[in-house]
């Protein structure tokens, strides 16, 4: 279903899940529910949706296999024009590649807040705990 760069939007949204999981066992904040919510639904789009969608295609494509004879007819002059008036240029190929960079800035955010947040939830070397910080 997926080619090796296909997996990379997923990889990159599951990533952020598992972060995100991390994030709120260290920092208890509600918030990170909300992202880890945001990045579970990614991963299940980018996944489990296509897979759902081939599966109905199939079946559909199953139950309506047999081609009425007008669209035999119409195919086979569309292929007999397509022979007689050959287009003048090859159309040009398209290649994407899906970079979740938005995705990944939002990893990697999430990471350094969740790394923030447990660092000032442990106590200094000296043995004083540290004060708390006022976030505006």
């Amino acid at each position: 279903m997926y080619t090796v760069l296909g997996w990379v939007n997923p990889l990159v949204h599951l990533a952020g899940l598992v972060v995100a999981c991390w994030a709120y066992s260290v920092g208890r904040k509600r918030g990170y529910i909300v992202v880890a919510i945001y990045f579970l639904l990614a991963v299940i789009s980018l996944t489990v949706i296509p897979a759902i969608n081939t599966a109905r295609y199939k079946r559909w494509q199953a139950e309506h296999a047999v081609a009425s004879e007008a669209d035999e007819a119409y195919f086979r002059e569309l292929k007999l024009l397509e022979q007689k008036y050959p287009r003048p240029y090859p159309s040009a190929g398209r290649i994407s590649i899906p970079i979740p960079l938005g995705a990944a800035i939002l990893v990697a955010g999430l990471w350094v807040l969740a790394r923030g947040t447990r660092k000032e939830a442990e106590p200094n070397a000296g043995g004083n705990a540290a004060p708390p910080r006022v976030s505006a």
